[in-house]
């Protein structure tokens, strides 16, 4: 089957489920295409539909499941664990946004093979010896200058530098499956148990936790170039990790903000897990996105479209942090959070919490729908454009922009951001990576 064709068939689904009313079977139509589309990459690529856009549409496929799992909890016991703050006469337009913008930003990253204009490529090579003496020192440094709270809040640059040793972890991972090289996998998986205990330790969102296993994974899939490589034994304990993370996926999300931080942190997992009586959550629940985008339709009635208010922050966001250490925080899901009366503002004014409006979300709320296909559209098209100079499949030994490209296929596997934002960190991240690699040079490093 042909994307056009999956496109018309879910096309005739949702039309079926909109003259009936029927917010489920949409939500079917939407995991159906976008899990579908998928499918079809992976059989015409087959390990090269590793990319941004590809991942984007499995991440989307379980939010349309997710979406659909919520409506079928509507008349049984577990509708509150679904419908947290949903606006229920908004559920038909909120899945119709996530599906139609959700499309558009696929067909934008699809729509062309050639780049529309050449940007500067991100290139730093080194060998393999090279990478095995210095990149775990650097990969240990990093953790423990975040352990001891040394490293600066520089804005990009802080955040460039976290993300280093998931870099790090998933380029060593690519270049042992490759080479068949146990050294290299021994290095990538002694980061990986160091970065998870930290995340573990010291980290607020739980997905940091996971974070390091899935770059490992990633690595070595592409390195192997087989779906099959996911059975080696090598990665049992990584399969461990991720049991155990989802074990506790629940708890963790409710207590979070109970926990210390270091090692009491683990006396008070079994303190309070003893008490735990709390509602289940599940990975679907988290990817769906029903009751965020059914706020953002609601917002809009009453409202009116925000004509890019809340992208007001454009003006002064690329504003290096070093150079206005008082630069505004970005924090429109704090905002939008408030907005629908589910944030919180501790007694200095800040905000403690945010929601995801989602990409076509945000669009929508300031443009209306043409907005949000045009702006979808584009958005695709600049990820597709920034992806193109990783130079990833054509350089293994490229360890910046295999740093970079795990950014993005990370980005992709998480609905490439929360809301129109990320395009700003990830303009930022960019840039800050080819100024990198200009210093560094593109030689060789043996």
């Amino acid at each position: 089957m042909s994307v056009g064709v999956l496109y018309i068939f879910s096309l005739i689904i949702v039309g079926l489920a909109y003259s009936i009313g029927s917010p489920g079977l949409l939500a079917f139509a939407m995991s159906l295409f976008f899990f579908g589309f998928s499918y079809i990459q992976y059989q015409k690529e087959g390990i090269y539909s590793i990319n941004p856009g590809n991942l984007y549409s499995f991440s989307m496929g379980l939010a349309g499941l997710g979406n659909y799992m919520g409506m079928l909890s509507v008349d049984g016991e577990s509708r509150k664990i679904y419908f947290i703050y949903a606006s229920e006469d908004h559920l038909m337009p909120a899945i119709l946004i996530a599906f139609f913008g959700s499309s558009a930003l696929l067909f934008g990253y699809f729509s062309s093979k050639n780049p529309i204009i050449n940007l500067p490529k991100i290139n730093s090579y080194i060998g393999a010896d090279f990478a095995a003496s210095r990149l775990p020192f650097i990969a240990v440094l990093v953790i423990a200058g975040r352990i001891f709270k040394i490293i600066p809040s520089l804005g990009t640059i802080e955040g460039f530098i976290y993300l280093l040793p998931h870099g790090i972890i998933f380029f060593l991972a690519r270049l042992g499956a490759q080479k068949n090289g146990s050294k290299y996998i021994k290095i990538a998986l002694f980061i990986v148990v160091l970065e998870t205990i930290r995340a573990l330790l010291f980290d607020y969102l739980r997905m940091h936790i996971v974070l390091p296993s899935v770059a490992f994974m990633l690595g070595y899939l592409i390195g192997k170039g087989s779906v099959r490589s996911l059975l080696t034994l090598q990665l049992v304990p990584l399969y461990g990790i991720i049991l155990i993370f989802f074990s506790f996926f629940t708890f963790l999300g409710q207590n979070r903000q109970h926990f210390g931080s270091g090692f009491q942190r683990i006396a008070q997992f079994g303190e309070m897990y003893e008490q735990e009586e709390g509602q289940e959550q599940t990975l679907l629940l988290r990817m769906s996105n029903f009751n965020q985008l059914s706020q953002v339709v609601r917002v809009v009635e009453e409202d009116g479209f925000y004509q890019g208010e809340t992208l007001s922050y454009l003006t002064f966001a690329f504003i290096p942090r070093f150079i206005w250490p008082d630069k505004p925080l970005i924090q429109m899901g704090a905002w939008f959070a408030h907005r629908i009366g589910r944030g919180y503002i501790d007694k200095n004014g800040r905000y403690r919490n945010a929601i995801n409006m989602t990409i076509p979300g945000e669009f929508y709320l300031n443009f209306g729908w043409v907005g949000m296909f045009i702006g979808c559209f584009l958005f695709g098209k600049i990820i597709k454009l920034i992806w193109n100079t990783t130079n990833f499949w054509s350089a293994p030994n490229n360890a910046l922009g295999s740093f970079f490209t795990f950014y993005m296929l990370y980005l992709g596997l998480f609905n490439l951001g929360a809301n129109l934002s990320i395009l700003v960190t990830l303009i930022a991240m960019y840039l800050l990576s080819v100024v990198v690699s200009k210093i560094l040079g593109n030689g060789a490093r043996v």
